[in-house]
């Protein structure tokens, strides 16, 4: 779920490097082969593919909330007791937290989806995730909130991405728990499914997938992003567009791209049209498979997940949306993350695939 800046002051950090012999090769990353459900935090798929969650605990003594991990966000929020357009089921009291304290400012961020939060700033100890404990984490217990949906059990949205997109100005929680050591390693790493799906903190869960990861650096331009470099995109085995950038966005369902690309995208598949708001429709039939590659492995999307259902007899949605980026870098969401195993790796400065087990 990319978030845009709404702050008066914008921080521009440098996004650290680390040497990685290629893009497409496994980066020296010790993966640990025997994983401690203190690291797992179990995620649950709320309708179908389109969200998932898991539960974080803030405050002292601890109050639950149920969140959206998005690394293309930076920011921790969940809705406050006081809460104006929040549809959440637990919400913040800061009167019942011995560690809470509330901090100069005013939070605010807005969702490309059009959803925004505002709110006060504060700082309390964060147990989270799967007893992985952060203290003095900067947050926001938001007091408004515009269009976001009741639809899913949600309580608030927990940011991974890099501090450079930080309304907050302020470590995002993964990065305070590197700070402070509370994880081993500074990679993160997520497995997508129906059932058993999972968050995993300071390495990989190497039951979940076979062979070696394959790192890609992040992009020089990246400026907080998850954002990796010479991608190209194959339909039916077949290059459609390549020499483009994604973000890889574990808040966003779908997968966006900059008006011509996409559109040169489905001109590639017979009978396929546009439709309104950015989908495109296709025969049913003729439902592609369709991959990205960042010059390794072609990371195959299968037929049945790029096909979103039909919208028209014998016409059915794409999972590729055309929209105004601003930018050449593509969105690359959950409907790509669910067919592999993803690493996020802080102390390398780069994104990961591996093969699901």
């Amino acid at each position: 779920m990319k978030g845009t800046s709404t702050s008066s002051v914008d921080i521009v950090l440098p996004v650290p490097t680390s040497p990685i012999s290629t893009s497409q090769t496994s980066s020296p990353i010790t993966e640990p082969t025997q994983p401690t459900s203190l690291q797992s935090e179990p995620l649950i798929d709320n309708d179908s593919g389109l969200l998932w969650t898991g539960s974080i605990e803030i405050g002292t003594p601890p109050q639950s909330f149920i969140v959206c991990f998005d690394t293309g966000s930076a920011d921790l929020w969940v809705a406050s007791s006081q809460c104006n357009g929040c549809d959440a089921q637990d919400t913040y009291d800061a009167s019942s937290s011995s560690t809470s304290q509330e901090q100069q400012g005013t939070f605010q961020i807005s969702y490309e989806g059009g959803q925004d939060v505002t709110g006060p700033i504060y700082t309390d100890t964060v147990v989270s995730v799967a007893g992985v404990n952060v203290t003095g984490q900067y947050f926001s217990p938001v007091t408004q909130a515009s269009d976001m949906s009741n639809e899913f059990p949600l309580d608030g949205i927990l940011g991974m991405g890099w501090p450079q997109l930080s309304n907050l100005q302020q470590d995002p929680y993964f990065f305070s728990a590197i700070s402070q050591n509370a994880v081993q390693q500074g990679v993160f790493g997520f497995y997508l499914a129906a059932n058993n799906s999972e968050l995993y903190l300071g390495g990989t869960d190497s039951t979940l997938y076979t062979g070696s990861i394959e790192y890609h650096a992040l992009a020089s331009d990246s400026e907080g992003w998850w954002q990796i470099a010479n991608a190209s995109f194959l339909v039916n085995g077949q290059s459609a567009a390549s020499g483009f950038e994604t973000i890889i966005d574990s808040g966003s369902t779908f997968m966006s791209a900059p008006v011509e690309a996409a559109a040169q995208v489905y001109g590639t598949i017979e009978g396929a049209q546009q439709t309104e708001e950015g989908f495109y429709m296709f025969p049913c039939s003729s439902a592609p498979t369709v991959a990205f590659s960042w010059g390794g492995n072609n990371w195959e999307i299968p037929a049945d997940s790029f096909n979103l259902g039909e919208v028209e007899e014998d016409y059915c949605l794409g999972a590729l949306i055309s929209a105004d980026m601003g930018t050449n870098a593509w969105t690359v969401g959950d409907v790509f993350l669910t067919n592999v195993y993803s690493a996020f790796s802080v102390d390398q400065g780069a994104v990961g695939f591996a093969t699901l087990a």
